[in-house]
């Protein structure tokens, strides 16, 4: 999964990825920059420990940075493949004569609306030339497509509508305002942002980046104290990946296979089968059942052991709905 961040020119775009990574934005030209990321489950250590494996595999995810000189307009390019966006807002040492950040997002909505709307259009053109040429035309398609038109006309997301989020006839379009938006605003103080009216947001969340690049030069003492005077969380950026996982709709499931326990992300409408297919295409396969333990249950009864006393494992088919935390073995014959 990849997130692509945006953002006008002193934004904080490149404090955001540094702050994350660690270090300074290296740039090869106007390319774009990937930096991936494990999420930071803290489920996991508890299934290691009840499975008693000495490896842990975390999800990762990544997030792309457009290349420095690039518009709105050109991140957009730019970030087309990514399945998230952040949108980052300066909302620190506000100048009146500036745009607030509100103004911003509307911007940035804009660009979004006016990028998927040329591609409706150009297409809703191609297949009324082919009608008119006689050739046969998804109907389907041309029907969800004009209704696209009609919501962008009236500059509204397309993720509004159910219907023309998940259609697997626009899915190739990758229309960005299908996708869901983190609105990060970079501020030095206490703030609150109304963001009614604006489709654009999925989300949002406030961060002190200047601080928080501050905090990360300190020693640890001296960051203890930093944290309490300035007020920042003291997992923010904990807490900042754990938003963008939800962005991103996503659940995990858990499984130990030897000595490793590992974290597999999948969309959240996932079932078993497809859950198994994550994870290798013989599983899929070759599936048979799975054996699942809720990791509440695990928590609760500590290890597989206690579970399988406690009557907490169960076998699960091929339709399960898999819940988000489920530990599961595979069983499966190729």
């Amino acid at each position: 999964m990849m997130v692509g961040i945006m953002g006008f020119e002193g934004s904080g775009k490149r404090s955001l990825m540094r702050w994350l990574s660690g270090q300074v934005p290296n740039f090869k030209g106007n390319e774009p920059l990937e930096v991936v990321f494990e999420y930071p489950d803290r489920r996991l250590e508890v299934v290691a420990r009840a499975t008693k494996a000495q490896k842990k595999t975390y999800q990762k995810f990544s997030f792309l940075l457009p290349g420095p000189t690039q518009k709105i307009q050109g991140q957009l390019v730019q970030l087309r493949n990514c399945d998230a966006f952040i949108a980052m807002v300066k909302a620190f040492g506000w100048d009146p004569s500036a745009e607030d950040p509100t103004q911003q997002l509307v911007r940035i909505g804009d660009e979004m609306l006016l990028s998927d709307l040329s591609v409706v259009e150009k297409r809703l053109l191609s297949l009324d030339t082919d009608r008119k040429k006689g050739k046969a035309v998804n109907e389907r398609e041309r029907s969800l497509l004009l209704k696209a038109k009609e919501l962008l006309d009236e500059g509204r997301f397309l993720r509004e509508e159910r219907a023309l989020q998940e259609s697997p006839e626009l899915k190739g379009y990758r229309f960005f305002t299908q996708r869901s938006l983190l609105s990060v605003f970079n501020t030095d103080g206490d703030i609150h942002i109304d963001l009614r009216g604006l489709p654009i947001v999925s989300d949002s969340i406030y961060l002190k980046l200047g601080l928080e690049l501050e905090l990360m030069e300190l020693e640890e003492d001296d960051r203890r104290e930093f944290v309490s005077l300035y007020g920042i969380e003291p997992n923010s950026k904990e807490n900042f990946l754990m938003k963008v996982f939800d962005l991103l709709n996503l659940k995990t499931f858990f499984t130990f296979v030897s000595n490793e326990a590992r974290a597999w992300s999948v969309p959240s409408h996932y079932n078993c089968l497809e859950c198994a297919g994550a994870i290798h295409s013989d599983i899929k396969r070759g599936f048979i059942r799975a054996e699942v333990i809720s990791f509440k249950d695990l928590e609760r009864f500590s290890d597989l052991q206690g579970c399988k006393k406690a009557g907490a494992l169960r076998l699960e088919g091929k339709e399960y709905m898999v819940a988000d935390g489920d530990v599961i073995t595979f069983r499966f014959n190729v």
